[in-house]
Formats: C-alpha cells, sequence, structure tokens
C-alpha cells in the first residue's frame, strides 16, 4: 500500500513539475535539397532588436534531421534554418508566435546555394589572430591545372578557421565551406566555416573544387504541420509583412543599377508605400477578429520603419497611436514582432500640436499628458516576456523619462540597466549623455569652435561669429541612415524659421569631404555644411562636442548656451516661440 501512495505521490510531481516546464514548444524536421537529413544543421534564433543580426541561442539540428525547442515564456521567435552546403533562412524573415501553451510543428527543407555560372576567381577568408570572431583577412585563390582555386595560409594556432566566398550568386555574398574540414562552424550569418585542425605556424594549403558542389536551384519549402490558432493567424500577418518589403527590396536592388553614385538614394526616396499604409490602415478599421486586428497595428509600425529607415514621415496618425496603446497590453508577445512601436506610438500619442508660450504650463502640462505613458514602458520592462527586447525596453524607459523629468524613474530604470547589461555597447553612449561633468548638455555653454565650410575655406563660422543669433549644430553622416530623416527635419525649420536670427551649421562625418558632394545631388542641404575628418580630428572636434552616436543635434541660444539636445520636439517648441 505504502509503496502504491509513493507512486501516486511520485506521478503527481511529475505531472506539476512537467507542467512548469515544456509549455511553448516547436518541433520538426530539417533536411536538404534531397529531402534527407544533412551531415550537419542548426537553428539559430536571432534577436527581435532591429537589425535582428544578434544570435540569442544556436539550437543544434538531431542527425535524423528532428528537432525539439522548447520555451518557458511565450513570443515571437525569429528563428534562421541553417545547414551545410544550403542557403540559410530562405523564407524571407521566418518568425514564430506562441502565446497558447501548445505545440508547433514544422517541416523544413532547405535549398542548396545558388552558384555564379562563370567563377573566374575566389577569396579565401581566415581570421587574423587567434581568438577572432570572424573570417577577416582576405587571400586570393589560384586557380590550378585541374579548375580547382588554391591559396596557402600558415596557421597561426593548432587550428585554422576559414571559408570561401566568390562562388555563391546571391543579393548578398554569402560563404561555403573549403574542400578539407575537421570540424565546421557556424557564424552570425547562417553560413558554415571549415576548421582543419594542424599545429602553429605550419602552412597549409587551402582547396576549392567547385566541380564536388551540387547544382540544383530548386526552392526550400516550410510547412506548418501542426499550430495553435494565434500562430496560424500571425503566420498571415507576416506573410503579408513578407511580401510588401519583398516588393520593396525587389525595386531597390533594382535602383542600385542605377544610382549615379554610392549615396544616391533616388529609388529609396521614390518609393511609393501609400497603397501599403492603405492597405494596412484597412485592414485594421475592418478586422472582426480581435487577434488579427491588434497584429496588423504591429505590422503597420513596422512598415514605417521600413519607410523611415531612410525617408522619416509622419505616416502614424495620433488616432492609430492612440488605439494601439489602448488595446495592446504592454506586456503582449506581438510587441516583439516591432518593440520600436511601442516607442514611436508614445511619441505620437505626446507630440504637441500647439505652441505653449508659458514654460510652466507647459511642464505642468507635460506631467499630466507623460504620466500613463511612463506607467506603459514601466509595466513593458518588468512584465514583458522577450529577454530579447529587454535592453531596448529599458532604454525606451529611462530615455522617455529623462527628457519628460520624471527623475524617479529615470534612476529606477537608468540603474537597472547598468546593473543588468554592464557591457552593452550602449552603456558608453548614455553614461556620457547623462554625466553630470559632461559638456553637451542644457544649461551650459557650447564649446568653442571654428568650422571651416566645404564649399570654400574662405567661409567660416565660430562661436564668437554665432554670439547674438539662435543656431543648431547638427552632426551628420551621409552613410548615416537616420540622418537622412534628421537633415530632412533640418530642412523643415529652415523653410519655418528661416531668418537672420535662426541659422543651422552641418558637420558631415563622411568618410571623404567628395561623399557630401555626392549626397546633395539628391539631398540637397542648403545651409553651412563642414567636415570633420574622424581618423585625423586635430581640432578635438568629435571630443569636445561628445558625438558617440549620430544624428546629434545641439541648439544654442544667443548667449552660447545650449537650450536643447537631440530633441527635434522640444528645438521647434523652442524655435515657435516668438
Amino acid at each position: 500500500m505504502k509503496i502504491k501512495i509513493f507512486s501516486l505521490i511520485v506521478f503527481i510531481l511529475f505531472l506539476s513539475t512537467s507542467s512548469c516546464f515544456a509549455q511553448y514548444v516547436i518541433k520538426g524536421k530539417v533536411v536538404g535539397y534531397d529531402g534527407k537529413p544533412m551531415i550537419k544543421a542548426d537553428i539559430q534564433q536571432l534577436t527581435n532588436v532591429f537589425p535582428y543580426d544578434n544570435i540569442v541561442k544556436v539550437f543544434p539540428v538531431n542527425t535524423d534531421g528532428t528537432f525539439f525547442i522548447n520555451y518557458s515564456k511565450p513570443g515571437f521567435f525569429r528563428l534562421r534554418f541553417c545547414g551545410l552546403y544550403h542557403k540559410p533562412n530562405n523564407f524571407k524573415e521566418f518568425g514564430m508566435y506562441i502565446d497558447e501553451k501548445d505545440t508547433v510543428e514544422l517541416n523544413v527543407q532547405l535549398q542548396l546555394y545558388p552558384l555564379n555560372d562563370n567563377i573566374e576567381n575566389v577569396s579565401f577568408w581566415t581570421a587574423r589572430k587567434p581568438g577572432d570572431k570572424y573570417l577577416s583577412k582576405k587571400t586570393e585563390g589560384s586557380i590550378n591545372n585541374d579548375s580547382t582555386f588554391s591559396a596557402e595560409v600558415v596557421a597561426d594556432s593548432n587550428f585554422i578557421s576559414y571559408c570561401v566566398t566568390g562562388a555563391a550568386a546571391d543579393d548578398r555574398p554569402y560563404s561555403l565551406i573549403g574542400e578539407r574540414s575537421d570540424y565546421y562552424g557556424l557564424d552570425r550569418t547562417g553560413d558554415y566555416y571549415s576548421i582543419i585542425k594542424t599545429k602553429k605556424d605550419s602552412t597549409i594549403k587551402l582547396v576549392f573544387d567547385l566541380k564536388k558542389i551540387i547544382k540544383r536551384n530548386a526552392p526550400g519549402k516550410l510547412e506548418i504541420v501542426k499550430a495553435p490558432d494565434h500562430t496560424k493567424k500571425f503566420m498571415i500577418v507576416n506573410n503579408d509583412f513578407n511580401n510588401r518589403y519583398g516588393k520593396y527590396h525587389k525595386v531597390m536592388q533594382e535602383g542600385m543599377k542605377n544610382k549615379t553614385n554610392r549615396y544616391d538614394y533616388t529609388t529609396n526616396d521614390e518609393y511609393n508605400w501609400q497603397k501599403d499604409l492603405d492597405e494596412l490602415e484597412y485592414k485594421i478599421r475592418n478586422e472582426k477578429d480581435e487577434f488579427l486586428h491588434k497584429a496588423w497595428q504591429v505590422s503597420r509600425y513596422l512598415i514605417v520603419l521600413s519607410d523611415s529607415w531612410s525617408k522619416p514621415k509622419d505616416n502614424v496618425s495620433k488616432e492609430l497611436a492612440m488605439m494601439s496603446l489602448s488595446e495592446i497590453e504592454p506586456d503582449s508577445p506581438l510587441w516583439s514582432f516591432f518593440p520600436g512601436g511601442i516607442i514611436t506610438a508614445i511619441r505620437e500619442v505626446t507630440r504637441k500640436e500647439k505652441t505653449i508660450k508659458d514654460a510652466r504650463a507647459i511642464q505642468i502640462e507635460s506631467k499630466d499628458l507623460y504620466e500613463p505613458y511612463m506607467k506603459y514602458l514601466e509595466k513593458a520592462v518588468e512584465d514583458h516576456p522577450d529577454s530579447t527586447i529587454k535592453e531596448q525596453l529599458l532604454i525606451f524607459a529611462f530615455t522617455f523619462a529623462r527628457h519628460r523629468e520624471f527623475n524617479s524613474e529615470f534612476e529606477k530604470y537608468w540603474g537597472k540597466f547598468l546593473k543588468e547589461y554592464p557591457n552593452s555597447h550602449n552603456r558608453n553612449i548614455y553614461e556620457k549623455q547623462f554625466s553630470k561633468d559632461s559638456n553637451i548638455q542644457i544649461g551650459k555653454q557650447v564649446p568653442d569652435f571654428n568650422f571651416v565650410s566645404v564649399n570654400s575655406s574662405n567661409v567660416k563660422v565660430s562661436k564668437t561669429s554665432m554670439m547674438g543669433k539662435k543656431y543648431l549644430i547638427n552632426f551628420w553622416a551621409a552613410w548615416c541612415g537616420p540622418c537622412r530623416g534628421d537633415l530632412e527635419a533640418l530642412r523643415n525649420f529652415r523653410n519655418r524659421f528661416n531668418s537672420s536670427n535662426f541659422s543651422i551649421i552641418s558637420v558631415s562625418l563622411c568618410f571623404k569631404r567628395e561623399d557630401i558632394f555626392g549626397f546633395q545631388q539628391t539631398n540637397p542641404i542648403p545651409w553651412f555644411n563642414s567636415h570633420v575628418d574622424m581618423k585625423n580630428d586635430e581640432d578635438n572636434v568629435l571630443k569636445d562636442f561628445e558625438v558617440l552616436t549620430i544624428p546629434k543635434d545641439i541648439l544654442v541660444d544667443e548667449r552660447g548656451y545650449i537650450i536643447a539636445v537631440n530633441d527635434l520636439e522640444k528645438i521647434m517648441e523652442i524655435l515657435s516661440k516668438k
């Protein structure tokens, strides 16, 4: 009897503990082009923070092609399927949404690498020094009598890691493994590379034989065998976004062929998103299904990113923003599809429409206006299940609190960020920005400067010459996507507030001065423009102005005091005052 009772207790404990695990499961099978398991295959989970290039975790695929992924929390999981000799993730942007305790079952078939028809040369890439994450040392291959390519390299450790480029044909330079491999590694883009066991300082001959690589361009396939209701519905939204962005990407690829220079964004700027935006607005307003109604809203914000990355527009209406913040909970896994949608919606809802002359009234209004959205961000930080977007949510929270003078909330989330992400590359940026010793903050004198125009060495501006005028110093570069939107806002400022008492001074960080003129062929900058060489900043401009990221905008008053930093809305508000 005691044995039976003990067995029953063990069984109950097993059920209770198992219910705490294995709640959100993705399983299935991954095979190669021929329907058979590959020599090696893995699944990379990517972060949900744009541009989605950080690897959260790698799940090995079993030798029979099966895989089993178990998550303890709901979410949107970006998965990249990788296989030896096969092209990774050939289903565009694939993500699996799960908010119900259930199992998703998939069948995945990968596609072989597409190969160039005529290969005249290939390059072998190895590590520059032991322990390097990236294979960045290039050695050109020599063609041999048997039509193979080879190169000799010296081992700097007991292993040589290498890959081959120049053979795969696609819109990005896929790398292939070589002829000789003792082990295989997987890089951050989903390509495998070869690892050879050897001896330090030995000379190794690397070989690439194109004849041994199978040529077949059959497309990959992904079949959902089983999935919960919300997962199936979200696939509709995800596929819709992929199709819309796919059309945009195709037009951009064609436009690349007609570029007048490397910074010619004409095709990008002229792409018309209006039909897509109108269709999504219609879906949002007319969707009867509650889940899809919310999912379409998040997708709409992601389309804004696609547009605004190169040319921002105020495409999100205040009505849509208010709808999203009232209908989608801060901890909803839907936000993982595009977490930036949270701050986009909050910025739109809190955007001022009228100029208020009394500074005290502005402060009072701000507290009342911003408090519900500060609480929304707090709940997102504290309760959202997606650990991959936690850092971004914290940044949203402490920067919003800082700009809107929620001092206790700022201290709380800034401290939380420092504690939980001590090695984040964002730490240095914000530590310098928030430091009490920072030179670039409201209430301090702008550093001395003497900028020379890119158009004429005889035209200069300095802190002394600008005394008595209100002016904006803008740091930018042609290679910086967000800078282009910032410059568009500055054009609006100039058109609206152009007078003898307001000026704009742009300082370019382009790699070459010539890049500025190429950029201006399609993106005019009709005000004073200077250039700073980032590698040879003799006047310490970047150090004095604490330029860690761009764009950076600094508004200076008539007495030389800084009155706004990196806050276009506040700059607009100040300039609007009479």
